[in-house]
Order: structure tokens, then sequence, then C-alpha cells
């Protein structure tokens, strides 16, 4: 068989290599909480040995089946549905398409695509506070995509950074926000309420963000 360690027998044609599988979706970029369906398809150049079509990650059941198209060809098409959520943004989903060859064994061939999921800013876990004799230090992170901004309030002001109030942010990555609130005790009158912390977001429509109060350890 010429070049016989390249040559692949796939169902009744010989070529190089299997085909690779068309994957796409109407869009990659999509909202938590709504539909998503991808597609994918690959060629069947034998239809007694069609290839075998798997998800990865499997995120829910597939409906596949074997169809003949207007050029006269036969393709295999599998379609995963399922709700988006943050914990898919940024994964990678992978269609492979496994072709068994007519003198034993298997060939794979693989297409993939990343998913980008927005999704409303949520306050990880619960911030809290710290007193020493000279200060109140709070903090707290926050998570969205777009990455979210971070605001103080203290009796329902605004906090801003002042010699005596300061307020640091570190990036999390794309999505994490981190923000911390220096108070100096010269500057509390009293007993004055402990600050809160409250997340903005640039996702549309508005709705209301997460708005937590600090506790002190």
């Amino acid at each position: 068989m010429i070049g016989a360690e390249r040559l692949i027998l796939i169902g009744c044609l010989l070529q190089d290599s299997p085909p690779k599988p068309k994957l796409t979706t109407e869009k990659v970029e999509v909202m938590e909480g709504t539909s998503v369906s991808l597609s994918c398809s690959a060629a069947a150049p034998c239809p007694k040995l069609p290839p075998n079509l798997t998800w990865t990650p499997r995120l829910s059941e597939s409906v596949d089946q074997l169809q003949e198209n207007e050029d006269n060809t036969t393709s295999v098409s599998s379609v995963l549905t399922f709700t988006a959520s943050h914990l898919h943004h940024g994964q990678k989903i992978t269609c492979r398409a496994l072709y068994t060859l007519q003198q034993g064994g298997n060939q794979t061939s693989e297409a993939s695509l990343t998913l980008r999921v927005l999704y409303l800013p949520q306050i990880s876990g619960s911030g809290s506070c710290s007193r020493t004799a000279a200060e109140i230090s709070c903090s707290c992170e926050s998570r969205g995509n777009p990455s979210p901004s971070m605001e103080w309030r203290v009796s329902g002001l605004r906090v801003t950074n002042s010699t005596d109030r300061v307020i640091r942010e570190e990036q999390l990555g794309n999505t994490g926000l981190r923000s911390s609130l220096t108070m100096r005790h010269s500057q509390r009158h009293g007993h004055s309420p402990l600050p809160q912390y409250q997340c903005s977001r640039h996702l549309q429509p508005p709705a209301p963000c997460p708005v937590s109060t600090a506790t002190v350890r």
C-alpha cells in the first residue's frame, strides 16, 4: 500500500487523516440562564461505518442522527443543548469523532470552542472587619462577568479615598475583584455603623446588586 504508515482506510475512502468535525453555535457569548445549543457534524464516508460523536465535557444528553446531504454525501450530526452557567465561562467544549477502520482499530478527529458566559456579580462568602486600636480594616470579594466594581458605604454614604479612609482593589483574574477599606478611628464618632460593601455592574438590563454588611472579628 502506498505510504502505508500514513494512509488510513476510513469507511469506504482512502485518505491521510479523518475529516475534522464541524462545530457551530449561534453565539459563543451568552447570558447565564439561557439555553445554549451546540451542533457538531462529521462526514461519514461509509454509512455502514459512521463515526461516533462524543462531547467533552458531557453537559447533557445529546441528540444524534445520520443524515444524507444535498450533495449526496452522508454525515453524522449531534446537538448538545444545556443551560448556561457561570461555571461554563471560559470552558473548552470539544466534539470528538471516532472513526472505525475497516482493517481494525480506529482514528479520531475533533473540534473545540470556548464559551463566554455573562453573569451577574455575586459577593463571595461574607466580608469581615478587624479592629485595632488605631483603625478598622474591612475586606470582601466579588465575582461576575464583566468583572464587577465595588463600593463601600458608611451610614448610607459612599466612601471615597481620603487620608483617613483608604480603599485598595485587586483584580482576581478576569472575573473577580477583592476590595479592602481601612478607616482611621479618628474619623469615627461613637459607635458608628459598620461599613457596607456593594458591587456594581455593567450588564443590561439593570438589576439589584448584592449588598452585605461587614462584621467585626
